[in-house]
């Protein structure tokens, strides 16, 4: 996922300005959405992608 960018330009995949992050949303026991964290994520797509295997 991307967050950020300006409104002129080129959109979707491959335009400047957009930042790569990861979501975690907490939900309650009856899965309503109760917080989220989202934060810059540094590195490779994929690594990011091994983080948020491993912490599933």
């Amino acid at each position: 996922m991307y967050l950020g960018g300006g409104l002129d330009g080129k959109r979707a995949r491959g335009a400047e300005g957009k930042t790569p992050f990861a979501a975690a949303l907490e939900t309650t026991e009856d899965w309503q959405p109760n917080r989220i964290k989202l934060q810059a994520a540094v590195g490779s797509p994929r690594l990011v992608q091994i983080v948020a295997e491993v912490s599933s």
